[in-house]
């Protein structure tokens, strides 16, 4: 629906009228993070992904050596799961922290509620299991549909209710 010159989703409206109602500011405010910016945000944050988990990997791999009572599985399943709560623990901390991981952070990007406010713990981990579990099983096009949306939203922003705005 519009209002003025914001386009707001039928799930935000209540909250965007009582925003305008007490006076805040409209939602057209927002300058939206284009689809290179997330890109190059999603880059930076995937090699830092890289790095610690390659790291890990390497501790396990090395300095672990498995005796024959415990089968070489049992640090490789322990090593994904330091990776995956790494993964966790960086995303959600960062998002509900700063309102940005260190990659969205480099390149001026903020992630925020449809009326522009912080996202809360719960938006967080959502966001990282779509971006994480779901967005693979779409091939990327979760992501693609940013190019096509006038809020520059990819499929996780659309579940969660979030928005991708430009700092700089």
């Amino acid at each position: 629906m519009l209002f003025g010159e914001s386009y707001v989703c039928a799930d935000c409206k209540p909250a965007f009228l009582q925003r305008v109602r007490e006076g805040g500011g409209l939602a057209h405010n927002l300058r939206y993070a284009s689809f290179g910016l997330r890109f190059v945000a999603l880059l930076l944050d995937g090699v830092i992904g890289l790095v610690v988990g390659l790291l890990i990997n390497i501790i396990f791999r090395v300095s672990l050596v498995p005796d024959p009572a415990h089968p070489f599985a049992v640090f490789l399943s322990l090593a994904t799961l330091l990776d995956f709560l790494f993964g966790i623990s960086y995303y959600v901390f960062f998002l509900t922290a700063y309102g940005a991981t260190l990659g969205k952070m480099a390149v001026g990007v903020k992630i925020v509620t449809a009326d522009g406010g912080p996202i809360s713990f719960g938006r967080a981990v959502a966001r990282y299991f779509c971006t994480g579990f779901l967005e693979p099983f779409t091939l990327g096009i979760g992501y693609l549909i940013a190019l096509f949306d006038d809020q520059n939203r990819t499929l996780h922003d659309r579940i969660c209710g979030t928005r991708a705005i430009a700092t700089r």
